[in-house]
Parts: structure tokens; sequence; C-alpha cells
């Protein structure tokens, strides 16, 4: 069978690529590990949490400018941290520092700034903060996120809403996550003239799991309160993060 065939009854394969890949293994070796460690003891726990922070300290004094220049003007090394007092030592940093000194947090191994992903904050207290990271870092937190979401029921394949503040492509309400039982529904169009159609398709959905931003949730809720319409399922939880 030829590939253009196979991907003709197959199309999923299309999305199996080496990313693909390397990005579940990454996945379950953090969830594993999320699944062994949070039966630690206090004592474990607190020598897995020094050690990172040991290794962290290293790492940003001879990669990262910014905490090279720093620990010359403390005249301190990693090295002389030896308990939390001592690192509390350590000057706070402030998203002006950040801000202001973007480049300066860039690893000196990096050539090109632009292998990292671009994120900002939502601007609640009154201007985004930008900054970058890793693409893996998505892929830990994702672990992290549906490990804590197992301790209620939730199963990888369960049907979930994904309700934020996200603009979705050609402006629509809502749209489905290729080869998953997931949906996006966006919170700008949430309005009483919308109302109806967010909850027919919640109706038809019926998912299992609410996962929202508590502020979108809420202007959801009032509306739903002040109105006509009702829900005919019952979610076996509500997922924030």
């Amino acid at each position: 069978m030829k590939s253009e065939q196979i991907l003709r009854y197959f199309p999923f394969l299309r999305y199996l690529k080496y990313r693909n890949i390397e990005d579940r293994i990454t996945y379950l070796k953090w969830f594993n590990f999320i699944e062994q460690s949070q039966w630690w003891s206090k004592e474990e726990l607190d020598n897995y949490q020094w050690n990172k922070i040991k290794f962290l300290l290293n790492y940003v004094n001879e990669s990262i400018p910014y905490y090279t220049e720093l620990f010359k003007q403390i005249s301190c090394h990693p090295n002389d941290i030896k308990n939390w007092d001592d690192f509390r030592k350590i000057p706070i940093l402030t998203k002006e520092d950040v801000r202001f000194r973007i480049n300066d947090y860039t690893p000196v191994n990096c050539k090109n700034i632009k292998t990292f992903i671009e994120h900002k904050t939502g601007g609640s207290t009154g201007e985004p903060f930008m900054f970058y990271k890793e693409h893996e870092m998505d892929i830990i937190e994702h672990a992290f996120m549906t490990q804590q979401w197992k301790r209620v029921g939730y199963k990888e394949g369960d049907s979930r809403i994904i309700l934020r503040g996200d603009v979705l492509k050609n402006h629509e309400l809502f749209q489905r996550v290729k080869f998953s039982n997931q949906w996006f529904f966006s919170s700008y169009y949430l309005t009483p003239e919308n109302l109806g159609t967010y909850v027919a398709m919640l109706n038809r959905i019926k998912p299992k799991f609410l996962h929202v931003y508590p502020s979108s949730l809420y202007t959801f809720t009032q509306l739903l309160i002040n109105s006509d319409y009702t829900l005919n399922f019952s979610p076996i939880a509500i997922l924030c993060g």
C-alpha cells in the first residue's frame, strides 16, 4: 500500500512525527516520576529540592549573564550556599529586572532566542509580562496537570471542554481538537446573544470534565443563571488551571 493510501485510511498518522513521539516520551517520563515522588517522605522531598536548587544555582552562574554578574556583586559563589539561610541572601528577582534586561537572562550557549517559545501574562497587574521558555516545559507542565486531575477521576481520552480566553480560528465560538475528545470554547464571545449556542453544544458533547479559567466559568455561570437555558448533564469535576 502506498503512503498516500495509508494516510487516506489512517489520517492521524500525519501527526505521528518525531517531535510528537519525543513529546510523548517526555510526558510519560515526568508523569511516572510525579506518580512515584508524590509518596516520598519529607526528607526525600527536601533532599531532591535542595539538589535541584544547587544544580540551578551552578547553572545560572555559568550560563546566565545576569546571575554571573549578580554573584560577583554580592561576593558569593554557588558553592558558598550551604543552606536555606544562605539561599535567602540572593536578591529577589522582579518583573522589572527581567523586562528591561531580557537578553541578560538568555543562556550564553543559546545562539538564537527564537528557538524558545514566547509567553505573556494576562496583564492583570497593569502590564503584560513577556518571558521565554523551552517547548519541553509545556510538556512537563501538562504531566503535572494531568497527574493532579487523575485525583478526581480524570483519564486521558475523557471528554473535556476547555473554556478560556482563546481567539479561535475564524473567530468561531468553539472548535474540536483534532483526533481527541477535547473541545476549545472561547470565552471572548460569552454574551447573552451567544449563550444559547454555547449551551446547545455543551448539551450535545456532555463533557465529563470542564477545564476552565475561573473567571471564564464565572462569566458563563452568571449568564446561565440569568437565562432560561439549562445544562442536561453533570460533569464529574471542574479542572482549573
